[in-house]
């Protein structure tokens, strides 16, 4: 692309168009400056702003069928009042003189060219007389009216091409002059029977943002007269039809002033391109943009940045980077909802269905070979080599397909613990170096999947004379060849200091036998447990973030809790089963007040909106709505450590024994995977975690729930009080 230079300066004496040549193009390859129809008189004038273009039909049929269609529209109405019309432009019949009073300046006359244009040239009057000069005389004006109509035929011909006519014509007789003469005669009277030109004007357009569409019909060259007209010859070029180059010419200037009130025209726009590198191109300049943006800038992106139109996006990875990076960067929870919405809505038309899938059914729609969310108990990694010996040991932590999540365990290494995706496969799947991976063809056919995890670290460093250390930690995968096989940290440094927390062996229950004797050693040398999603497709993971940051923060910030309550639960109802257990066992899930909102939110979607405004006689059994199936699933997913005793004897006292809630309850005060924290909610500080401390415990729950009679043995006393147990 071709930039012009330099700002808007004095007007300028306009080259005529036999003198405006391109420099020759490299002698690799040849392009035609002009076409041979070029050459014709035109049939067409081209009013904007006050500047008069001439076309070919010939030209505009072959180059641009949009405008030969619409002149077709034109020519069979007849109506100067009939126009073809969208919201930013208007095409209709114009009088030959039409737009000559405008004073608005030619802008070939007033922008220096670094380079002269090809074919575009302005055949208005006013505009002439501005080049000719103040001093010209009424028969010059007639002149460029005379040649306004008549054509461009003798200034469009090649310097070449006249001097050869020019020798030619000395060579000939002077006996057949004449008969040149009459061909000439002859050629006036047809062209005076050819049909008139048609003038047509094309309004809420700027001459400056026209020139470049004409100059590239005409010589395939993208020739942008300024930078702040880019914007507008790209709508022009989408209404007229015009093809990628120079739709991505006018985007690569547009995108480097892009702002907040442009960003997402120009993304719908870049997402238009048939061709995958421009849209990648483009789409790094404006994800770049949005990692510049700052706090203070976020309500007036929420504000400018309309979400609804990413659903237009057909681009699969356009569209997973544009909303991953809007998520990370406009950090607001209405924002986030807004973008939630326009990404259902193009959730809908990816799987052309009016309900959307559950989340497991979407990821089993790309991978059938593995379930998206695995519960790692424990993963206990020995090792045969005696304490003093160490030597790194290459670790199994999970298998889901062909594929394999690894750790590499060496606690003399700089990095303890390292951990990698690799396949069972693979040549290198003992060995410490990565798997280098070269091209994209190597991948190919393998599942877009993307792995999200939290997990419970325990292990041995060298320094700490085998004392043990606990560390949280978060893996995140994106399968590509920049990440395939490629080891990454499982700890972090600091976890090495001396000054960290530990624990011995023998209190975590490791196994540490050696015996130099027979040769025999079996030590324990770390521990994992925690949390893994591996989701399909990028779509599963993006829609799973969207939801567990806000699905309890829809109702507005100044309604009350009650009404508060009504809404969450009735966006939960709306979601599927499968659906909302993925969300809810999340440990990144955001719930206000933790769980003791998500158990008085999960009690009314399950006894009903009113289960907490009963009397006190009451409070039996009652009966709930679902599958047993389903509510002992979403049961599950509380933390119930985290809420408080009386909470849970008041939702035993409701709950039917069909559900076995007092069983899940001392599964889950047992495992030690449920008792994690979750993600502090919106505006909490640390000093006011809704997770700082444990509520209950597995004791105080079963000595009250016992006294209460609210345990298996004396809950059988009041099952045939219940006016039912299922519906």
């Amino acid at each position: 692309m071709e930039l012009l230079d330099g700002g808007l300066q004095a007007p300028r004496d306009l080259l005529s168009a036999s003198t405006v040549v391109a420099s020759p193009p490299p002698a690799a390859w040849q392009r035609p400056a002009l076409p041979q129809a070029a050459q014709n008189a035109p049939d067409v004038f081209l009013h904007v702003g006050g500047c008069i273009f001439a076309l070919h039909e010939e030209v505009v049929r072959l180059r641009w069928p949009w405008l030969q269609q619409q002149l077709q529209t034109l020519r069979q109405r007849g109506d100067g009042h009939f126009a073809v019309r969208s919201s930013h432009f208007q095409l209709q019949l114009a009088a030959a003189d039409a737009g000559e009073d405008e004073k608005t300046p030619c802008p070939l006359q007033t922008i220096t060219l670094l380079k002269p244009l090809l074919y575009t040239k302005c055949l208005a009057a006013a505009h002439q007389r501005g080049s000719l000069g103040a001093s010209s005389s009424s028969d010059e004006e007639l002149e460029v009216k005379s040649f306004q109509m008549r054509g461009i035929v003798s200034k469009r011909r090649r310097p070449e091409m006249l001097h050869k006519e020019n020798e030619v014509e000395n060579r000939r007789p002077a006996a057949k002059r004449a008969r040149r003469l009459f061909e000439s005669e002859m050629t006036d009277v047809v062209m005076e029977k050819r049909q008139e030109p048609l003038h047509v004007q094309l309004k809420g357009v700027a001459a400056i943002a026209v020139v470049p569409v004409i100059e590239y019909v005409y010589t395939f060259k993208v020739r942008l007269l300024h930078e702040t007209s880019a914007t507008q010859t790209l709508k022009l070029a989408q209404w007229v039809g015009m093809g990628d180059r120079i739709r991505y010419s006018c985007l690569r200037v547009a995108v480097r002033q892009v702002t907040l009130d442009t960003w997402m025209e120009l993304l719908v726009a870049s997402a238009k391109l048939s061709r995958e590198d421009m849209r990648r191109k483009l789409c790094d300049r404006l994800v770049n943009f949005l990692y510049e943006l700052q706090p203070v800038q976020y309500q007036d992106a929420m504000d400018k940045l309309q979400t609804g139109w990413i659903q237009v996006i057909e681009d699969h990875d356009m569209l997973v980077r544009v909303v991953v990076a809007m998520i990370n960067n406009v950090r607001l929870v209405g924002f986030w909802r807004d973008l939630l919405d326009a990404f259902v809505k193009w959730l809908k038309r990816r799987f052309k269905s009016h309900e959307l899938p559950s989340l497991r059914a979407m990821h089993l729609h790309f991978v059938t070979d593995w379930e998206p969310y695995v519960d790692l108990s424990r993963v206990e990694c020995f090792t045969n080599t005696p304490s003093a010996k160490s030597v790194p040991l290459h670790v199994t932590l999970f298998e889901f397909g062909d594929f394999v999540l690894q750790a590499c365990i060496n606690a003399t290494g700089s990095v303890p613990l390292l951990w990698r995706v690799i396949r069972r496969t693979s040549p290198n799947f003992y060995s410490e170096d990565p798997e280098v991976v070269k091209d994209l063809a190597a991948l190919e056919g393998d599942p877009n999947f993307w792995i999200r995890g939290q997990l419970i670290v325990k292990y041995q460093p060298a320094n700490l004379r085998g004392a043990v250390v606990t560390e949280e930690t978060r893996i995140e995968y994106q399968h590509c060849r920049h990440q395939y096989c490629q080891w990454k940290a499982l700890v972090s440094p600091q976890s090495l200091s001396s000054s960290v927390r530990t624990t011995s062996p023998s209190d975590e229950g490791w196994v540490n036998y050696e015996d130099a004797m027979h040769n025999y050693c079996r030590r324990t040398v770390c521990t994992v447990s925690g949390k893994l999603f591996l989701w399909g497709d990028p779509i599963c993971s993006v829609y799973h973030q969207l939801l567990q940051t806000t699905l309890f923060y829809c109702a507005p910030s100044n309604v009350g809790l009650e009404v508060a309550d009504i809404l969450t639960v009735t966006e939960m109802q709306q979601l599927p089963v499968e659906t909302l257990a993925l969300v809810l066992c999340s440990d990144r899930l955001r719930i206000p007040e933790g769980e003791r909102t998500l158990l008085r939110c999960l009690n009314k979607m399950v006894f009903g909106l009113d289960v907490y405004h009963l009397d006190a006689d009451a409070q039996l059994p009652r009966t709930y709505s679902g599958r047993v199936e389903d509510v002992t699933r979403l049961y599950r997913c509380v933390r119930w450590c985290f809420v408080p005793l009386d909470d849970i004897m008041q939702t035993l006292r409701w709950a039917p024994r069909t559900l076995k809630l007092y069983e899940l309850i001392v599964e889950s005060l047992r495992d030690p995977n449920r008792s994690r924290k979750r993600r502090r909610p919106f505006g909490w500080r640390k000093y006011r975690d809704a997770y700082m401390t444990n509520e209950t415990n597995l004791s105080e729950f079963e000595i009250e729930a016992g006294d209460l009679q609210l345990a298996p043995s004396g809950a059988a006393a009041l099952a045939g009080l219940s006016p039912g147990a299922t519906r």
